[in-house]
């Protein structure tokens, strides 16, 4: 267990955010990276530093792209798969990347995850975001230019269903996204010229199937 522990919090710390260059007491939203290059945090700007973020909200235990309800979503804040298309940036979420990130370390170590956990609520005083205990990344759109945020695809259940989405790329006017699902991981085609259409043009085998092959099946394999 205490093996656990010392893996759990290294992984904390290279998932954690690292503090830029601005000064953390400024009220402004946009940090300069150097080399003439800003970042500006566009969700939730009006939020207090160490209050809640998240590029939506959630009410009433569902995501939900209006940002006058509800309070915003901690998981829903990480991304591997995002593409622009004219005034809007397409992004696939990786819902509660740490809490996924820990339960897949303590099935691996034959820990316990609420032993891991009630560790984690000891070393940050609670305020460490794990999940709410369940999966639902999302596929949505934010504007860069306002701001707005639309959700595309709330995958919680059906064919949709997925733990996150890994990679994305636009090909003929049309964004493709790869989903890593449970099961069978499939590709996603979004049309952005016919109202955000979405179609599974794809779907892999199981990825058992290459495991017993000897196909590596991991999210960087």
């Amino acid at each position: 267990m205490i093996n656990a522990a010392i893996a759990t919090l290294a992984t904390c710390a290279m998932l954690l955010p690292v503090a830029g260059s601005a000064n953390a007491d400024e009220p402004s939203n946009t940090a300069a990276l150097g080399a003439g290059y800003t970042a500006t945090k566009i969700s939730h700007p009006n939020a207090g530093l160490g209050e809640n973020d998240g590029i939506v909200n959630v009410l009433n235990g569902e995501s939900t792209d209006d940002l006058t309800q509800g309070e915003a979503e901690r998981g829903q804040n990480y991304s591997w798969a995002s593409a622009g298309y004219g005034d809007w940036m397409y992004v696939g979420t990786c819902y509660s990347a740490m809490g996924s990130t820990l339960k897949y370390m303590a099935n691996t170590m034959g820990a316990k995850y609420a032993s891991i956990k009630a560790a984690l609520d000891v070393a940050f005083n609670g305020e460490l975001f794990l999940d709410n205990g369940e999966n639902h990344s999302l596929l949505l759109k934010i504007n860069v230019k306002t701001g707005e945020v639309k959700i595309i695809v709330n995958a919680i259940g059906g064919e949709h269903a997925v733990n996150g989405y890994r990679a994305a790329v636009e090909f003929h006017d049309k964004l493709y996204f790869a989903a890593a699902a449970k099961g069978q991981p499939y590709l996603l085609e979004v049309d952005p010229n016919s109202g955000d259409a979405t179609e599974i043009v794809y779907r892999s085998a199981a990825m058992t199937t290459g495991l017993k092959k000897g196909y590596t099946a991991g999210i960087r394999g």
